[in-house]
């Protein structure tokens, strides 16, 4: 790799770092590119070439856990009830390994209307659905149930006590998540 390439990728993480922790502190919305520029030491300038819009560093900063996610559905293929729960399980690491984007994502309404982000979450969220239904008949009923499930497991992860401890935090959420989906 060229020192060029190198420093291109540094540069790039670098700013996907303090990006993070600047959303994760004050909300997508609320952080400009002039803030983010600044902290970095940066001109807008700059900033704009790795990253030529507010939406292409959300994009870039949620990726990663669109990979994770992608690969879960990829490798997951039963749907028989241990396969269901492997999902359920794959589901949780996915939110837990991407915790404060999944926070910021949660609570911002105006994230939820990118559309560039909303096609390929939304279907990738709808199989997820589909699949934690399994063999039953897909009805307003157990979709719900599907629904219940992975909203109690954002809740649980997204709202518990501090100092909880995390691993406690994500079995009480599969028991919960098995229960809404009866498994």
């Amino acid at each position: 790799m060229s020192s060029a390439i190198a420093l291109t990728s540094d540069t790039r993480a670098r700013i996907l770092a303090v990006a993070l922790e600047l959303v994760a502190e004050q909300g997508f919305a609320a952080t400009s590119t002039r803030e983010l520029s600044e902290r970095l030491g940066f001109t807008k300038a700059a900033l704009y070439y790795h990253f030529r819009t507010k939406d292409d560093l959300l994009i870039a900063l949620v990726q990663p856990g669109i990979e994770e996610f992608r690969d879960l559905l990829d490798r997951v293929s039963s749907s028989n009830d241990a396969g269901r729960r492997e999902l359920l399980d794959g589901y949780l690491s996915v939110v837990i390994n991407n915790l404060e984007i999944t926070r910021v994502l949660s609570r911002e309404p105006a994230v939820s209307r990118i559309e560039r982000l909303s096609r390929v979450t939304e279907p990738m969220y709808q199989e997820l659905i589909e699949r934690l239904i399994g063999r039953h008949q897909v009805d307003a009923s157990n979709v719900a149930r599907a629904h219940v499930a992975l909203g109690g497991i954002h809740a649980a992860l997204l709202n518990h006590a501090p100092g909880a401890a995390l691993n406690e935090v994500r079995a009480g959420a599969f028991t919960a998540a098995c229960g809404a989906l009866g498994l």
